[in-house]
């Protein structure tokens, strides 16, 4: 591959193709994201996607087809996967419940677009308006349902990333979550399908009428029911469907929404949407956190510096007890709820000091333990005084989780406790 590459730029360099190191960039990328996914599949993660491409292109495919290699150059072969462009297998993925996100985010090169939940935003006042991303999801607002000019922001949100177990890419890779019995079989789960989940984030702004929000349905879901799952900050996860007027067409889904919050749209067998609603409803509440973070702050020997921890837990600890040594020195609530698998920022500014910061993938069950889930950095003590500062919790998306200044108290710079 690298000789062809090599070659390729040869080739494009004589013909005056402008910039052709940069296609030859697109193709590494290409080829990169192409041995990620092979490396990352296994072959439970092969037949949903066999299923899902089979039902879209209206072909069987045969037995033949076994391992991600077979299946990544079958679909090259017939043109279901071109260099440069993985569109159509990302959206298979998403049906077949395989976090695309997760398979290319550690990928040099990969654009941030990829490697993260998509995200447009508009602004649409009192005529009304649209928020489309391209293929995936549209939310449409009619004249009247806001009363002023309102930014609108609509998001996917990935849910097998959430769901998905340390060493998989699939939302049953973390089967069977910390659910046990009350799980139900895996072969059930596994014919299971998903639309495209979807957050609309208003900024503040409540509607003053219904608006839609359209998704595509997935292929081969003919026959089976749709389970809406919905997202309230601080109470979890709930099952709307009966509740919320929705249309299902033969390949789109409509929902008529008069509030938001993130909503999972999936497809289960008709006899079994009972079992599947409710092992779904608490296997997402099991990954959701409703998070508080704290700061703690060790002196060491050296005065001058000191050991600082950002501490991440979820509202069912209830203590704010730390490694022996530490002693708190600021803490706030989250703004709203965050998921297992996500990556967060954190920045810590020091008064008439430095400014760190540093990067953490949010686990479950580190911030469901007393000691919570950290994120650990040296400072260094302005001057050999006490200090102060600000610490803000970031999404990569640049949304602020939250905020708070600290203080560290009773420092004695004669007697460093350590």
């Amino acid at each position: 591959i690298d000789d062809a590459l090599k070659a390729l730029e040869e080739t494009l360099t004589t013909m005056g193709r402008a910039d052709p190191a940069k296609v030859v960039r697109r193709m590494l990328g290409f080829q990169e994201m192409l041995r990620s996914v092979k490396t990352l599949l296994d072959e439970r993660d092969v037949r949903a996607l066999l299923r899902v491409w089979s039902a879209r292109t209206g072909k069987g495919r045969g037995p033949d087809i076994k391992t991600p290699d077979d299946l990544l150059q079958a679909m090259m072969r017939e043109g279901y996967i071109t260099p440069g462009d993985l569109g159509e297998l990302e959206k298979d993925m998403v049906a077949a419940g395989i976090s695309f996100p997760v398979i290319v985010r550690d990928i040099p090169g990969v654009p941030d677009e990829l490697q993260h939940p998509k995200t447009a935003v508009a602004s649409i006042g009192p005529t009304g308006g649209e928020v489309e991303i391209p293929g995936f999801a549209k939310l449409t607002v009619p004249p009247g349902a806001l009363q002023h000019d309102t930014t609108v922001t609509v998001s996917t949100l990935d849910v097998p990333g959430i769901l998905r177990g340390p060493e998989g890419v699939s939302w049953t890779s973390g089967y069977p979550w910390s659910l046990d019995d009350a799980a139900c079989p895996r072969e059930l789960l596994d014919k299971v399908l998903f639309s495209p989940a979807v957050d609309v984030n208003l900024h503040g702004a409540r509607l003053s009428g219904p608006v839609e929000l359209q998704t595509w349905r997935p292929p081969g879901s003919e026959g089976m029911t749709c389970l809406l799952l919905k997202h309230y900050d601080g109470e979890g996860w709930m099952d709307i469907t009966a509740s919320t007027p929705h249309h299902i067409d033969s390949d789109v889904v409509s929902v008529s929404m008069l509030s938001f919050s993130p909503l999972s749209i999936l497809w289960t067998p008709m006899k079994k949407v009972v079992e599947v609603g409710k092992m779904m409803v608490a296997a997402l509440s099991s990954r959701t956190l409703n998070c508080w973070f704290s700061a703690y702050v060790h002196s060491d020997k050296d005065p001058r510096d000191v050991e600082f921890h950002v501490v991440c837990r979820d509202q069912q600890v209830k203590t704010d007890e730390y490694v022996q040594g530490f002693s708190r020195c600021g803490r706030n609530d989250a703004r709203f709820d965050l998921y297992h698998g996500d990556m967060i920022e954190v920045s810590v500014s020091v008064r008439e000091g430095q400014n760190r910061s540093d990067q953490m993938e949010l686990r479950a069950a580190h911030c469901c333990d007393v000691t919570g889930q950290n994120v650990q950095m040296w400072l260094q003590r302005p001057d050999g005084k006490g200090f102060k500062g600000e610490v803000v919790i970031r999404t990569l998306r640049e949304r602020t989780v939250c905020q708070f200044v600290f203080k560290e108290r009773d420092y004695d710079p004669t007697n460093p406790v350590y």
